[in-house]
């Protein structure tokens, strides 16, 4: 398919598709549910720059659209969020109605998991609503699995799961966006005790994910499984997975979804009554949720670290805090330290407020 892609992407040249719907755009959208998204990224920033150059802002939304989810999977959450921003700017000017959805979903989303929890719900019920009301099914799903998502982050299972359970396998659990909710789905259902129903959907996207080549979805299948094997009790197989679902969200560079995964780790390492190991799974956890700017998340890990007992966190500063702090002390912005360490501005925030209260300084 990569080599059909590369001679569409040649014909293209001379054809002139329009960008959204291009051979260019599409191999993004593909690569990106491959998880391979720094193949991606210069595909869509060329096509960004064509609609810059062409006056097209027509188009530019589903790039904006396209360009959002891959910088949440990536990441880069202030990226992520500058895109959606420009999306939903766009669609309103342009009265487009359908993009709108899109866009609300993915404000949603980013600001969600930043902690703006209650705006980003309603945001997306609106959308959702809208949606409904011109008959665009695969927005208003992307809406509420959204919602799903912030409300299983903030330990709502049962709120998760009613937004969720639309997935089916005529439907395709792999989603029909490049962001797939169906690993929240199935860590609700564990969440309320569903471990048959939980099972059986991740027997399907351990299929799929192998069918397809998608290794996104094989470690959220071995994240889940982590947690279904857990419940039942077979503690050495729970840590295998969860430590593939680790292996694998590493390799393909999604820092959310593999803290994420540390974080079930974590859990099922202080379940088995594994303190120092649970400890570290769950530092790491929240360190990395600490970095992207995941407030939310990074109170689950606290309270699974906290759960414990004795120590909650280590006394000195983190690995990450010491190169935060090391920077500052060298005279650089909040800025130049986030562009040297590759994270946000928000991320050097959290660590600043962080080495503040450690070292007792103002």
């Amino acid at each position: 398919p990569v080599e059909r892609f590369a001679q569409a992407i040649t014909l293209d040249a001379k054809a002139q598709i329009d960008p959204a719907m291009g051979p260019a755009s599409m191999l993004a959208a593909c690569l990106i549910r491959a998880g391979r998204l720094d193949e991606a990224r210069p595909l869509l920033r060329q096509q960004r720059q064509r609609t810059l150059d062409e006056g097209d802002e027509a188009t530019r939304d589903v790039i904006c659209m396209l360009s959002c989810e891959l910088e949440w999977l990536a990441g880069n959450w202030d990226a992520a969020h500058e895109a959606a921003t420009e999306g939903m700017e766009l669609t309103e000017q342009a009265g487009a109605r359908v993009m709108a959805g899109a866009m609300s979903a993915l404000l949603a989303l980013v600001e969600g998991a930043r902690g703006e929890v209650e705006p980003a719900i309603a945001r997306a019920r609106h959308a959702a609503r809208e949606c409904d009301a011109i008959g665009e099914y695969s927005y208003a799903l992307y809406n509420r699995q959204v919602i799903g998502f912030l409300e299983l982050a903030r330990g709502n299972a049962e709120a998760a799961h009613q937004m969720l359970d639309g997935y089916s396998v005529e439907r395709g659990l792999e989603g029909t966006k490049r962001i797939s909710f169906i690993g929240d789905e199935i860590e609700a259902l564990v969440r309320l005790g569903q471990l048959d129903t939980a099972e059986a959907l991740i027997e399907e996207l351990t299929k799929r994910g192998g069918l397809l080549r998608r290794p996104t979805l094989s470690a959220v299948a071995a994240r889940c499984r982590a947690l279904v094997d857990a419940a039942r009790g077979a503690n050495d197989a729970a840590e295998t997975h969860a430590a593939e679902a680790i292996r694998i969200f590493y390799e393909l560079g999604m820092p959310f979804e593999r803290a994420r995964s540390l974080l079930v780790q974590g859990e099922l390492r202080r379940r088995a009554k594994q303190k120092r190991s649970a400890r570290e799974s769950l530092e790491a956890a929240h360190e990395a949720f600490t970095s992207l700017g995941a407030p939310v998340w990074a109170e689950r890990a606290q309270h699974e670290l906290a759960r414990i007992g004795g120590r909650t966190m280590s006394p000195g500063l983190t690995a990450t805090e010491r190169r935060v702090a090391d920077l500052v002390a060298e005279g650089l912005s909040n800025k130049e330290v986030a562009a040297e360490l590759f994270v946000s501005v928000r991320a050097v925030e959290a660590n600043l407020s962080r080495i503040y209260a450690k070292l007792e300084v103002g």
